[in-house]
Order: structure tokens, then sequence, then C-alpha cells
């Protein structure tokens, strides 16, 4: 594959065969989108294009080009996986916080009850001085 670095830039260029072998496009359909290609980046440099990686995705000629295939490592969480647990732990935790609710309102219950006793003892107490 011919390669060329963009003089103006350090982005990478291509020739016409160099652009079809990475397209998969056949180098008729290159020469055919120069037009394109030129009003997105190619330039004519010397006798050859230099056809700029981002001419050839603003053209659609990078359309065919697969993503490379990640490979998934025996016991590493694909998206899917993590989802279903994410979820898992969402609903774990809301019951947990449900929980923590629930007792947190029956600790400031008790804690009222044993403020209104002492009130109570703080004011008989008082009585009873006062009688004194």
């Amino acid at each position: 594959m011919a390669r060329k670095q963009n003089t103006s830039s350090t982005e990478e260029t291509f020739s016409v065969n160099g652009a079809a072998k990475l397209t998969g496009f056949s180098v008729p359909t290159i020469r055919k989108r120069l037009p394109e290609l030129q009003r997105a980046g190619a330039v004519m440099a010397g006798d050859s294009w230099a056809i700029p990686l981002s001419a050839l995705h603003a053209v659609g000629l990078m359309a065919k080009v697969e993503s490379p295939q990640v490979e998934t490592i025996p016991g590493q969480v694909t998206g899917q996986a993590l989802q279903v647990e994410t979820r898992q732990e969402i609903e774990r935790l809301r019951g947990a916080l449900s929980a923590a609710e629930q007792r947190a309102a029956v600790a400031e219950a008790v804690a009222e009850e044993r403020l209104k006793a002492l009130e109570r003892a703080d004011r008989a107490l008082l009585m009873l001085e006062a009688a004194n």
C-alpha cells in the first residue's frame, strides 16, 4: 500500500492504488471519485495522487472497511453482561437503601420517644426540687 505523509499536515495519505487496497473499492472507482476526493483534500503530488484518510472518510469510501473485531477474553465482561450486572447491582443497592431508610426511621422514632421521656423526667425532677 503506497502511503505518503502529507507535507501540509501529519495526516497519512494514500495513492490511488493504496486507497483502493485500503477501502476495498476498485482503482477505477477511486479514479472516478477523484473530483470529490480533491474537494475533500486530495492533491496531485508529482505524478501521483496524495489522498488523505479524512478525504476517503468524507466521500464515504471507508464505509466498506470493517472495524477490527474485538475478541472477548474468557472471563472478560461483555457490554450486555455488564448491563445485566449493573442492573442487578442497582436493584441490590435500592434494596439496601430501602432497608437503611427504614432503620433510620425507626431510630428517629426511638430517639424521639427517649427525648420525650427525658423531658418528662426533667420536669418531674424540677417539680420535686421546687417542693423541697
